[in-house]
């Protein structure tokens, strides 16, 4: 039997894998806009204070990253991301440069697919203020991120400003890797 050595590439974008998908950020690059993100906060929490989903997906604690969209230099998204204590805060910095879906398969975290559920919220005021928003509502989407082994990899709350940008037809998004 033959032994083979071979080097896996690992893109920067979950999607740039997947000609037939294509995600909501690329569906706004292509369309001559911009989209920087940067990250606010990085910490462990211990989830015994966090609500039920985060509580049974990651048991004790997990890591909290939470993260602003610039949308063509406004604020756009608002995002609170639940992660596995995985490598060290140091290592997950890295997701201001790189996807996180990237920093994931470092741990052999690869996604196999998403479960989105969208729904219209209250916004609080501190979220109100990153955003640079005074009206009252928005749309939160709620992710959670499914391994190839079928675990929860990673659970995310976004605020969405869709006066900035819309989710709407045709911006169908397929998720499935």
């Amino acid at each position: 039997m033959e032994m083979r050595k071979g080097t896996t590439v690992i893109s920067d974008r979950l999607f740039n894998k997947l000609p037939k998908a294509a995600s909501f950020s690329s569906i706004i690059e292509l369309s001559g806009n911009t989209l920087k993100k940067e990250i606010l906060s990085i910490e462990e929490v211990q989830t015994i204070n966090e609500d039920d989903l985060i509580r049974k997906t990651f048991k004790e604690k997990s890591y909290k990253l939470t993260r602003i969209y610039y949308l063509n230099g406004e604020p756009y998204i608002y995002f609170e991301h639940f992660l596995p204590v995985l490598g060290s805060i140091e290592a997950l910095e890295q997701t201001e440069s790189v996807s996180l879906y990237k920093w994931l398969a470092e741990f052999d975290k690869n996604v196999s697919r998403f479960q989105d559920s969208f729904e219209v919220v209250k916004i609080e005021e501190p979220i109100k203020e990153k955003l640079k928003i005074d009206h009252t509502h928005l749309l939160k989407r709620v992710r959670k991120t499914i391994s190839t082994f079928n675990e929860v990899i990673e659970v995310s709350y976004a605020i969405y400003d869709t006066n900035k940008y819309p989710y709407k037809y045709p911006y169908i998004i397929d998720y499935e890797v």
